[in-house]
C-alpha cells in the first residue's frame, strides 16, 4: 500500500475551489433527515429549550469531528480520506478493512437507501399510488442512481456542477421554510413548546435526551466526506480546514433556524398529530405559512412541492456520496490485489469505480433489504470512524516533523469527536441486536470475508 507521504501514482485533477468545497460539505450533510427528525426529537423531549440544546450539542460534536478531519485532510491531502489516515496510524490492515467495508457494504447501501428515499418522495410528488407504486419506486430509484453516476462518468467538473445546483436548490427551499416561520410564526405557539406536557417531566432524563441526540447526530452525518475528496481540492492546505468548519457551521445555523421556524408555526399537538399520521412537518408549516392561498384551493400542490424539495435534498446528498464513494474505491483499488481495476483512471476520472458502485447500489435496491446491511455495517463503520479520531494524536506522535497547515485543539476536539463516534457505535450495536431484520446475515458475511481476504491475498504482498 502507498502511504500518505508518498506521491499518488495516479492523481486526480484538483478542480474544487473553496466555494465548491463548502457547498460539497453542506450538500452531503443536508439530506432528508432534517425533514423527519424535528418531529421525533420534539416527541422525545417536548421542552423547546432542551430541543434547541440538543441541536446545538449535535452541531458542536459535528464541528469537533470536522476539525479532526481539517487537520488530517490538510496534512495528508489525498483522495480516500480515512483510508490513508488509518493506514498511516495503524497500518495497512486498518486501511484495508475500512476500504473493504466501505466499497462492498456501507457506501453502496447508503446510496441505495438515500436514492430510495428520493424515489418514495418522487412517488408522493407525482401522486403515484396503488399496486404499481412499489415497482415504479424501484425503477425510479435505480434511475436516480444510474443518472447521478453517468453525470460523474463525464468528469469531476460535471459532477461538482450538478452538486452545486442540488445544494443551492435545497438551501432555497429550507430558507423558504425559515422565512415562513419569521413572517407567519407566532410567539405564542413558540412559547407553548416550553411547557409541552409530555416533555416537561422527562425532558432532562437520559432516556429522553440520548435517543433525541442520536437522531440529531444522524442529520449532521457526512461532515467528514469532504476529506475523502481532498485530492480533488485545488488548495487543500488552505481550503480544506476553512470549508470543513464553514460548511458544518452553516448546516448547524440552518438546522437551528428550521427547527425554530417549525416550532413557531406548529403547536405541540399539531407536531404530535403529524408524527402519528406520518405527515411531513414541512408540509404543515408551508400550509400554515400560505394559509390564504391554501384555503383558495392551492393547498393540494403544497404536499407535492415539499415532497419535491425532499427529493432534491436527498439526491443532492446521494450525488456527493457517489463522488466521495468512488474516491474510496479508487484508493482501495490502487493498493489491493484482485481489486486494482477500481484504481484505474480514465481521463482523470475513476470510471470503473463509479460503474462498480452504481451496479452494486442498484443491485441492493433490487435486493430490497439494504436496511439490514446498514444496521450491521453501521457499527463497524462508526468503530472505524472512532479509530480515525484516535489517529489524530497518534499521527502527531508518529509523524512529528510533518508540516500541519491546521492544528486542532486536541484537548477539546479529540475527546468530543472520539466520544461521539463511540456513542454512535454503541447505538448501532444496540439497534442491530434489538432489531429483527430479514437477511441480517448478509452484511456480517461480507464483512467477515474481509480479514480472510486480507490474510490470503493482501498481507505480505509487495506494495501492501
Amino acid at each position: 500500500m502507498t502511504t500518505p507521504s508518498s506521491p499518488p501514482p495516479d492523481a486526480l485533477p484538483r478542480v474544487l475551489g473553496l466555494g465548491d468545497a463548502i457547498l460539497f460539505s453542506i450538500g452531503i450533510m443536508i439530506g432528508s433527515g432534517i425533514f423527519r427528525a424535528p418531529a421525533r426529537v420534539s416527541a422525545e423531549v417536548g421542552d423547546l429549550t432542551v430541543i434547541l440544546a440538543i441541536w446545538v450539542a449535535g452541531g458542536l460534536a459535528s464541528i469537533a469531528g470536522a476539525l479532526v478531519y481539517a487537520e488530517l485532510a490538510s496534512t495528508y491531502p489525498r483522495s480516500g480520506g480515512d483510508y490513508h489516515y488509518l493506514h498511516a496510524a495503524f497500518g495497512p490492515w486498518a486501511a484495508f478493512l475500512f476500504g473493504w467495508s466501505k466499497v462492498l457494504v456501507v457506501r453502496p447501501a447508503v446510496i441505495a437507501m438515500i436514492a430510495s428515499v428520493a424515489g418514495s418522495y418522487a412517488m408522493d410528488a407525482c401522486g403515484v399510488s396503488g399496486e404499481g407504486r412499489e415497482a415504479t419506486r424501484v425503477i425510479v430509484t435505480i434511475g436516480f442512481i444510474v443518472a447521478l453516476s453517468l453525470f460523474h462518468l463525464t468528469g469531476t467538473t460535471t459532477g461538482v456542477r450538478l452538486h452545486r445546483v442540488f445544494t443551492l436548490c435545497k438551501l432555497a427551499g429550507l430558507l423558504a421554510i425559515v422565512a415562513g416561520g419569521l413572517l407567519c410564526g407566532s410567539a405564542e405557539v413558540l412559547a407553548s413548546h416550553a411547557a409541552a406536557e409530555p416533555g416537561v417531566s422527562r425532558a432532562w432524563t437520559l432516556g429522553a435526551v440520548l435517543p433525541a441526540f442520536l437522531l440529531v447526530m444522524g442529520t449532521y452525518g457526512g461532515y467528514g466526506e469532504l476529506a475523502v475528496v481532498a485530492g480533488d481540492v485545488r488548495r487543500p492546505e488552505r481550503d480544506l480546514p476553512r470549508a470543513l468548519l464553514l460548511g458544518t457551521l452553516a448546516v448547524m445555523a440552518i438546522y437551528l433556524a428550521v427547527v425554530l421556524s417549525l416550532h413557531a408555526l406548529l403547536s405541540p399537538a399539531e407536531m404530535s398529530a403529524a408524527l402519528r399520521e406520518k405527515r411531513q412537518l414541512a408540509t404543515l408549516a408551508v400550509e400554515r405559512s400560505c394559509a390564504g392561498w391554501f384555503e383558495a384551493g392551492g393547498g393540494r400542490w403544497i404536499g407535492s412541492a415539499v415532497a419535491t424539495l425532499v427529493v432534491v435534498s436527498a439526491l443532492g446528498a446521494a450525488n456527493g456520496l457517489v463522488l466521495s464513494g468512488s474516491r474510496i474505491a479508487h484508493a482501495f483499488g490502487q493498493d489491493t490485489p484482485g481489486w486494482r481495476f477500481l484504481g484505474v483512471l480514465h481521463a482523470g476520472t475513476p470510471r470503473r469505480a463509479i460503474l462498480f458502485q452504481m451496479g452494486w447500489a442498484s443491485t441492493l435496491v433490487l435486493y430490497g433489504h439494504f436496511e439490514a446491511l446498514l444496521v450491521f455495517a453501521g457499527f463497524g463503520d462508526w468503530l472505524l470512524y472512532s479509530m480515525t479520531a484516535l489517529a489524530l494524536p497518534l499521527l502527531r506522535r508518529k509523524d512529528p516533523g510533518r508540516t500541519r497547515p491546521y492544528r486542532a485543539w486536541l484537548p477539546l476536539v479529540f475527546p468530543v469527536a472520539f466520544g461521539a463516534s463511540l456513542l454512535l457505535f454503541a447505538d448501532t450495536v444496540y439497534e442491530f441486536l434489538s432489531t429483527q431484520l430479514p437477511f441480517w446475515w448478509v452484511s456480517p458475511g461480507l464483512l467477515a470475508l474481509g480479514p480472510v481476504y486480507y490474510a490470503l491475498f493482501v498481507r505480505g504482498r509487495r506494495g501492501a
